[in-house]
């Protein structure tokens, strides 16, 4: 363990374990942890999660086993020793089929218990991390493995490197789009020149003559979007022409009276 915590280190990773015991516990104590992870077995052990609670550090708890009274009792617990914590919804299936991942609870947590929330996936895609992500997960928890070949009960409901560095790559584009919301109350800047391009003008479907009065059948829609705006084009309709336009010519403001 002090092996792996000090690869760890070397790696600028965090270092991170689930105890199972006391002597655990008092072990990883002594390794030292970033923080605690509380499997869903042991969400009732408040014997256990009480030492885990000694040296101040986070703890993140699972829920795969629990109702929403036993985790508000167990993050009540918690609470009451000062120690942050965060609530991870947590479907223990292995696999997990895409109807129990239960992204829903993210949000209930976070409202309900007023701490950070996450995701435990067993459902080896990374398409529920990134969902979560966007709903604000603040921890993703997913089993990794070097290869689908491998022996083992985790192995079918474990991501490979390949896709772990997929959904790292996902959770940071997502955290991108978060952090920078759009509000659509103007045309942006970098799409003034390109409207030109792809949208249309209000412009003439024939040849028509000064005095009459403008139908329907009388207008189209044509590119460049640098004329009149087509979406105005009831303000068009019945009004008398100043002028003759030819087909195809863009109608201007001086073209009718």
């Amino acid at each position: 363990w002090h092996g792996l915590k000090k690869h760890a280190d070397e790696a600028g990773l965090a270092f991170i374990s689930s105890p199972f015991s006391d002597e655990a516990v008092e072990l990883l104590q002594r390794v030292g942890v970033a923080a605690w992870k509380v499997a869903s077995g042991e969400v009732n052990n408040h014997l256990m999660i009480g030492k885990m609670c000694q040296g101040g550090e986070p703890v993140i708890l699972s829920s795969g086993m629990s109702d929403l009274d036993e985790i508000a009792d167990t993050i009540n617990f918690i609470k009451s020793k000062n120690v942050p914590v965060c609530i991870l919804q947590c479907t223990t299936s292995y696999p997990t089929k895409a109807e129990q991942v239960g992204i829903n609870m993210l949000p209930v947590f976070a409202e309900q218990f007023g701490t950070a929330v996450g995701l435990s996936d067993h459902s080896a895609t990374i398409f529920p991390g990134l969902i979560a992500t966007w709903q604000g997960a603040q921890v993703l928890e997913v089993h990794l493995t070097l290869t689908r070949r491998a022996f083992g009960p985790d192995v079918i409901a474990s991501l490979t490197v390949e896709e772990m560095t997929e959904l790292v790559r996902g959770v940071r584009y997502v955290e991108k789009m978060r952090a920078n919301p759009h509000k659509k109350t103007s045309v942006s800047d970098d799409v003034i020149g390109m409207r030109a391009i792809f949208m249309k003008s209000l412009v003439a479907a024939k040849d028509l003559k000064a005095g009459e009065k403008l139908t329907i059948g009388d207008l189209t829609a044509r590119k460049p979007g640098d004329g009149i705006s087509v979406r105005r084009h009831d303000e068009f309709i019945g009004r008398v022409l100043a002028k003759d336009v030819a087909a195809h010519t863009p109608l201007s403001e001086d073209d009718v009276l």
